[in-house]
């Protein structure tokens, strides 16, 4: 059950408080206590490098670099989650890295795992880091060991490279990703060695990012802002605004008459084809 609840336009201009100068490119940013930890790309001898700057931002008037770390093999950042004592860094075609930052003066690389494809985005819970991969879709590593971070599962989307995922949030056993074109994603990772997709939310409008908070996730969309759905039951439906809809209840019995007490309003596709009866499920 996905419902739009709110839609909000972003403003157009906002202005900085403070500038810290950073020479291109800069990719992604994750801010951890009183540090902003920067991802750049640079070119050397024709090749694309990546480096991890971290940034004190304790006087926000006056940020400054207290470390620097350059990735030891060439990689284009996309994204970089923080958690604990370590910086997990979505390094492209170089898969995930992993960055020791208990000394933020003196980071160090810790440990890495390589994907089929480019990893694109990441996002860290618990034990596990949930990466986008441009050929394989939901990547899930296991990160128990920083040193050695091991595959534990994936999902794939069927996402083409050129369209990949633009972000990953998680709550609880759900995973929500936002698939441009391909709309908002829910998987669930109760059983992190077997993903499985538990709902849809499809629109016209590119996905580019998603927050969840309670029930419900805030998603934004490239030309059309911010919107806000209820996600307290995701069902694996999908709602289109281009086709005829209409809304129903859903009750879900058991085999005796009980029933579940799961009502809600759904929205479901028509198509002009006759109904297909239904079957009895054992």
């Amino acid at each position: 059950n996905l419902i739009i609840e709110h839609a909000y336009q972003l403003p157009m201009i906002l202005s900085p408080l403070t500038i810290y100068a950073m020479p291109p490119y800069n990719e992604g940013i994750a801010i951890s206590g009183n540090y902003a930890y920067v991802t750049r790309m640079y070119v050397q001898n024709s090749t694309i490098y990546s480096a991890l700057l971290i940034i004190d931002i304790s006087n926000p008037a006056a940020p400054s670099l207290v470390g620097n770390f350059n990735i030891p093999f060439p990689c284009w950042i996309y994204d970089v989650y923080v958690s604990g004592n370590y910086a997990y860094i979505a390094a492209g075609q170089s898969g995930l890295a992993v960055i020791d930052i208990t000394n933020p003066a003196a980071p160090a690389l810790a440990g890495s795992y390589d994907t089929p494809g480019e990893v694109l985005t990441v996002y860290v819970s618990g034990n596990y880091a949930y990466v986008s991969d441009s050929q394989s879709g939901l990547v899930i590593i296991d990160i128990t060991n920083p040193a050695a971070p091991a595959l534990m599962g994936s999902y794939d989307f069927s996402v083409n490279a050129r369209k990949p995922v633009k972000g990953i949030y998680v709550s609880g056993n759900y995973i929500y990703v936002a698939l441009h074109d391909l709309g908002l994603k829910i998987i669930d990772v109760s059983n992190p060695q077997e993903p499985v997709l538990a709902g849809n939310y499809n629109f016209l409008d590119p996905v580019q990012k998603v927050c969840v908070r309670g029930n419900y996730a805030y998603v934004v969309f490239r030309n059309t802002g911010l919107h806000i759905l209820d996600v307290s039951y995701p069902f694996n439906l999908i709602v289109s605004p281009l086709s005829e809809q209409w809304r129903i209840k859903l009750d879900v019995s058991d085999t005796e008459g009980n029933s579940s007490q799961a009502i809600r309003n759904v929205w479901v596709n028509t198509y002009n084809r006759p109904p297909i009866a239904p079957q009895e499920i054992d």
